[in-house]
């Protein structure tokens, strides 16, 4: 009996975790709030957006000093729930909230309604993110991607509070390509309690609550009218953010309206230097910290907004102070994080700072801007994405025209600093998953237009009281919802959440012990190579573990490329200290050719051909490499070579 309750038992457990992570990261935020704008009390959202950013900041100094642990995270959830209950940010707003939604109720029962409705809305995502899930055709963005989570970002955390650093993965393509760490620091702040299986909470589920915070504090903040609150908050639910991994994207939505909105109050307050910039440099790191792809946006949000404050030529000595002074903190806060990447792949910031151990430093592949001037933008961008995109900046035009004629220059910034950043993201990833990877920052000058255009005294004034209106207003709702696949989503996470309180482990004690049987047949400290299908199982306490993600994408000098045939590769090896190899065989490391061969077509953007024609390749050489190389450990499943030590005449 009691194994059949476990599954409930293990998710109550894990769903409540995640709300004291949610607590500490506001309790953090607090703290940035008294220690440097004591004056001033800011919304749960702010503060939690700030959290978020300062303990990115504090990950990045932890990793380098390898000191990232269990204890260490622990502690630094303990320090921020403290800080959130005596920051007096509990009872008392809680009481407020409550006489606020009676008040609305008695106002308006269809509003008060919607707003229930938003929050059951805003349950489910959270209660699905709780446990991720491997299943067939589920349509929940809270599904794993065996093939990006598998072999490097349930890896990259794992691996941090395992040795306390992310350490040394040259041979890693996605350490290099996607971020410099933030975002698996966070992971770790799930990790410290619980298991691989419930990362998910920090993203899209805690994401998503501070997404939803920080737009209601901006609605406050301009006297948008709660209709137009309403609105903003079911358009940001039901628009479905294109997830394929657990790489960070709503977590990323929050920082970047966290940004937008600290840059436009500090430039209007006149706070003080210090502190404004100092919450600037943190909100900007933090982005440039966690994903890639979203430091051109930020760079360009940033140097826009300092930039219009300074033509008036008011304070125009203070604003320049600030933004040197944001720019140089920026940098410091990042530091760290840059200087893993350079010890790790040779970089200090892909590709701007240099390409590091980059197969494209060697000529082994190329950089995925390159596909830009080998292929017609047809042949490249999935008409879905087209479509999107298309639809995306008509809307940002019209948004952007809209500010303009209210003379909110803060918000053109923001829609121009957007569609600079789509035009970044294109370029750097070969118009590959355009709009995936613009998600985090495109959604958020909708949401300003929305709250800005029904704001009180604003140019457009809604009869809110209009009951026509409303109902209007609900079906454009249903049918944004039904065409971006809103409803699909959640019809996904309602199925996901079935699994989550019945399931069990979805990495079963077996395939653990697997694991703990082929590492134990290699000496401690020696260094492993691994194409495997779960390497995040591994314990990388015992060995120096490599991880061949995207093969041939990373290496150390000179490098290796897809043509090499198996003793080159074995040769290459052996020359940069690998002496023993790992593959799950049996499964051809999740990427069997039987399956993934139509990844080979012509139909499939050059970057997925590239992925998987060098990945056959790399593993055909590993097979061909098993034949001749002594086995010092097979179960059928996974073997590992000694690639020193040729047991049989390699065969023609």
């Amino acid at each position: 009996m009691l194994s059949d309750l476990f599954p409930a038992v293990a998710y109550a457990l894990a769903f409540s975790w995640g709300l004291v992570i949610l607590l500490s990261l506001i309790g953090w935020g607090i703290a940035v709030n008294r220690v440097l704008f004591p004056r001033d009390d800011f919304d749960w959202g702010l503060q939690g957006a700030w959290g978020v950013s300062l303990c990115v900041a504090l990950g990045g100094l932890l990793n380098l000093a390898k000191l990232t642990s269990r204890a260490s995270i622990l502690l630094i959830v303990a320090f921020g729930v403290v800080v959130f209950l005596v920051g007096r940010l509990g009872a008392r707003r809680l009481g407020q909230l409550a006489v606020v939604a009676m008040d609305l109720y008695r106002k308006d029962r269809l509003l008060a309604i919607g707003a229930i409705l938003a929050l059951l809305v805003l349950g489910l995502q959270y209660s699905a993110s709780v446990r991720g899930q491997v299943v067939s055709g589920s349509l929940s963005v809270t599904d794993f991607n065996p093939h990006d989570d598998f072999h490097a970002y349930l890896v990259f955390p794992e691996k941090m509070i395992q040795t306390g650093s992310l350490g040394p993965d040259p041979y890693s393509e996605r350490r290099i390509t996607s971020g410099l760490g933030g975002q698996y620091f966070l992971d770790t702040l799930v990790l410290a309690a619980l298991s691989d299986e419930n990362v998910h909470l920090i993203d899209p589920g805690l994401g998503m609550i501070l997404a939803v915070g920080l737009l209601l504090g901006y609605a406050r903040w301009r006297r948008a009218t709660a209709a137009g609150a309403l609105g903003a908050t079911l358009l940001l639910l039901v628009v479905p953010p294109t997830t394929s991994n657990i790489t960070s994207l709503v977590v990323d939505v929050a920082l970047f309206f966290a940004q937008y909105r600290t840059l436009a109050w500090t430039l209007t307050a006149r706070r003080g230097l210090i502190g404004s910039s100092v919450v600037v440099a943190l909100l900007t790191a933090g982005l440039g910290a966690t994903k890639a792809t979203l430091i051109p946006v930020a760079s360009l949000l940033f140097v826009g907004l300092y930039a219009i404050h300074l033509i008036p030529g008011a304070n125009r000595k203070l604003v320049a102070l600030q933004c040197g002074l944001s720019g140089a903190l920026t940098v410091g806060l990042l530091a760290p994080w840059m200087v893993a990447m350079k010890e790790s792949s040779g970089t200090f910031l892909f590709p701007v700072l240099g390409l590091g151990d980059h197969g494209s430093a060697y000529g082994a592949v190329q950089l995925p801007s390159h596909y830009l001037r080998e292929y017609a933008l047809s042949q490249l961008l999935p008409a879905h994405d087209a479509k999107v995109l298309l639809a995306v900046l008509g809307i940002l035009v019209v948004v952007g025209a809209y500010l303009a004629a209210e003379r909110s220059l803060d918000g053109v910034v923001l829609c121009a600093s957007v569609l600079g950043g789509i035009v970044a993201v294109s370029l750097a990833t070969g118009l590959f998953d355009v709009y995936r990877f613009s998600y985090p920052f495109i959604i958020v000058p909708v949401l300003v237009g929305v709250l800005e255009a029904t704001r009180k005294g604003g140019a457009l004034r809604l009869p809110t009281e209009s009951g026509v209106l409303r109902l209007g207003g609900s079906v454009l709702l249903l049918g944004v919802a039904i065409l971006g696949g809103g409803l699909a989503m959640y019809w996904g996470e309602i199925h996901s959440l079935r699994h989550e309180l019945a399931d069990a482990p979805l990495w079963p004690q077996d395939q653990r012990e697997e694991y703990v049987a082929m590492q134990a047949a290699v000496p401690q400290n020696a260094v492993i190579l691994t194409r495997l299908d779960k390497p995040f199982l591994l314990n990388f306490r015992s060995n120096t573990i490599y991880i061949d993600d995207w093969p041939f994408g990373a290496g150390p000098a000179p490098g290796i490329s897809a043509s090499a045939t198996p003793e080159e590769l074995a040769s290459y090896l052996q020359s940069e200290g690998v002496r023993y190899v790992a593959y799950s065989y049996r499964d051809e490391a999740g990427f069997p050719k039987s399956t993934f061969s139509y990844r080979l077509g012509p139909q499939m953007p050059p970057l997925t051909r590239r992925f998987a024609r060098d990945t056959f390749a790399f593993q055909d050489d590993l097979a061909a490499l098993g034949k001749t190389r002594k086995h010092v450990y097979d179960d059928g499943q996974i073997f590992v070579l000694d690639i020193t030590w040729i047991t049989v005449r390699q065969e023609n």
